[in-house]
């Protein structure tokens, strides 16, 4: 039986359990995210249905993004952010928050406003050709 794993475009996201005391790292972490997908698989495995294999395509594009303009007060701002992010006061909670006042992902994004539609605009694209 074939298997095909593919995560895909994910975005932002990460294995690790914020309210977990241990640390998530090395061998026995990637270990214990191997057995949890084996789990998954091994549930499913009564339910799997042949399909032909010959069928599966794939698609890429690379899209050149431009970088975001970065100003001297852009640099100002950002050191005061990391500053107050690197805070060992700083919850989590203030972290997140920042996002929508402007600071956090926001000031170190490397690209322009209008990336993420051009992003969405090629998945489309690369979508509908393996569609028709």
């Amino acid at each position: 039986m074939l298997m095909l794993f593919a995560l895909g475009a994910c975005g932002n996201i990460n294995h690790r359990d914020i309210t977990w005391a241990d640390n998530q790292k090395g061998v026995q972490e990637s270990f214990r995210i191997a057995t949890s997908l084996a789990g998954a698989i091994n549930r499913s495995w009564s339910k799997l249905q042949p399909f032909d294999a010959t069928k599966i395509q794939v698609r890429s594009e690379i899209v050149k993004l431009p970088t975001a303009p970065i100003s001297d007060e852009d640099i100002a701002k950002a050191n005061d952010v990391l500053k107050r992010l690197t805070d060992p006061k700083t919850t989590f909670t203030q972290q997140v928050s920042a996002y929508p006042e402007g600071q956090y992902e926001v000031i170190s994004a490397r690209c322009a406003a209008g990336s993420g539609e051009m992003l969405v605009t090629a998945a489309l694209k690369l979508l509908t050709e393996l569609h028709d």
